[in-house]
């Protein structure tokens, strides 16, 4: 009887350590409650993307992601990352396309079964009214295509799509300058 007890302990520890080396599935790894980690200003409609770009000269960067897309669970840590990179440079914003088939069509990337996460830069006009037109510019829409989904490529993707509002001084333009 005490060999018998000594053989299933043998064998459970056995087992125990066998499944507790078995890899963790994706599902395990990124659960659903990590999209709430996600960065940035949540927009519930398009419509608001649209106006808060539209409103404002800042550099937009926008993570479209659904909620059962690996793709966009695993993105996450990358997202973040940048965020506390540029965070000051660009405003986050995402949106959340699960079950929104009013806007699928903006939520997905081009020729991808699943096309999660799509990231879309908003960048603001040169001048924000048209000096020759006088009518206002509105932000360009610029997504990210790559193929290869890094934090180098997005990084260098967003800092590519900002627009710098600086102007170098010189002898013409310090007096004005210095009056501020």
């Amino acid at each position: 009887m005490k060999i018998l007890q000594n053989f299933l302990i043998i064998v459970w520890f056995y087992i125990h350590s066998i499944l507790s080396t078995v890899e963790e599935s994706d599902e395990e790894k990124f659960p659903k409650s990590i999209l709430e980690t996600i960065p940035g200003l949540k927009m519930e409609k398009y419509i608001e993307i649209y106006k808060l770009s539209n409103s404002s000269d800042q550099t937009f960067f926008t993570f479209f992601y659904e909620e059962n897309s690996m793709n966009s669970r695993k993105s996450i840590p990358i997202i973040s990352s940048l965020e506390k990179k540029l965070g000051l440079l660009v405003k986050f914003l995402k949106y959340d396309c699960t079950g929104n088939l009013e806007n699928i069509d903006i939520c997905r990337k081009v020729n991808l079964t699943d096309g999660f996460p799509r990231i879309a830069i908003y960048s603001p006009p040169e001048f924000r009214i048209n000096p020759y037109t006088k009518k206002l510019n509105y932000h360009t829409e610029v997504i990210f295509k790559e193929t290869k989904f890094s934090e180098i490529h997005i990084y260098n993707f967003i800092t590519k799509h900002i627009v710098s509002h600086v102007t170098k001084l010189t002898t013409d333009n310090i007096e004005d300058f210095l009056k501020y």
